[in-house]
């Protein structure tokens, strides 16, 4: 199980997928949290370079299924190295870490309804991670530049 594993027809295949379900929903498909700094590009589009490899492994070696995030390692040696060498563009990018928006004001009406009702409550209580799923569902925020850190559990209980 590896990365040689992975073909050209393969990453196209898993670039359809990321197409057709949107990123947020590939990534959580494959467990994958946003590329910081290697992305795929294709067709003017780009992709989150270790998911789609991750995938496109599913789609190669279906007796193996996809690599999961923890499966292998990412960057220039290894994911972009082996796009490269099946004839894909790679861009690295440095993004920048951007900070959450403020909380607003129904966040935190429900942050401090929960707080009144239990006290402090740690990141693995139940209510916590209710919490944390109701603030993300909530549409309040046109920007959510940390996707795997917005209104986490931890956060909800800080």
């Amino acid at each position: 199980m590896g990365l040689i594993d992975v073909t050209a027809e393969g990453v196209r295949r898993a670039v359809a997928e990321f197409d057709r379900l949107g990123r947020d929903r590939f990534l959580d498909r494959y467990g994958f949290g946003p590329a910081r700094e290697y992305f795929l590009v294709l067709d003017g589009k780009s992709y989150d370079s270790k998911a789609i490899v991750g995938a496109a492994h599913g789609y190669d070696r279906p007796d193996l299924g996809p690599l999961g995030n923890e499966d292998f390692s990412g960057g220039q040696a290894t994911v972009q190295r082996r796009l490269e060498d099946l004839g894909f563009t790679v861009e690295h990018r440095e993004v920048a870490a951007q900070r959450n928006p403020p909380w607003a004001r129904e966040e935190l009406v429900l942050a401090l309804e929960l707080y009144l009702a239990e006290g402090q409550l740690d990141d693995t209580d139940d209510a916590v991670i209710d919490l944390s799923a109701e603030l993300n569902a909530l549409n309040v925020h046109s920007d959510r530049p940390d996707r795997a850190r917005f209104r986490n559990p931890n956060g909800v209980a800080m």
